[in-house]
């Protein structure tokens, strides 16, 4: 069996590049897995915006307990919505600009997918009932 390799480098990640096998079987296919699940956590942007998901989701839990409207649909719609596609359009993003030598694209993205987080965040505060001034709010509040 011939196999191909093709090279991948993520901008920022020094000292580790991840060769993909095209044609793989069984335990290449795992390893491959494996290789690309380290790339990918190697990307401090990708680890801070997962720690924000997840600190935006316990927020976001504990305002709907608090506001009796929790439903464990709306849980898994937030997980699925919100952190899947940041997620695949941040290291699409990032793969791109290694390619096309275009860098800042990915420090643009990873700026407005924080900020979109961070307005999900301050709204659930304020239904938790934490005093943040009306100015603050208003600068991350959604048209609807």
């Amino acid at each position: 069996m011939q196999h191909y390799r093709v090279r991948f480098v993520v901008d920022g990640v020094k000292g580790y590049n991840l060769y993909v096998l095209i044609t793989m079987e069984g335990t290449m296919a795992m390893a491959w897995l494996i290789d690309l699940v380290i790339l990918i956590w190697a990307i401090w942007e990708v680890q801070f915006t997962v720690y924000h998901i997840l600190l935006n989701l316990a927020v976001a839990l504990a305002a709907a307990i608090r506001t009796n409207t929790f439903e464990f649909a709306k849980m898994a719609e937030f997980l699925y919505r919100k952190l899947l596609p940041y997620l695949i359009v941040f290291i699409t993003a990032s793969a791109v600009s290694g390619a096309l030598s275009i860098g800042w694209l990915v420090t643009v993205l990873w700026a407005l997918i924080e900020l979109s987080l961070l307005g999900d965040m301050v709204e659930n505060l304020k239904k938790l009932g934490v005093p943040i001034p009306d100015e603050v709010a208003s600068l991350f509040k959604r048209e609807e």
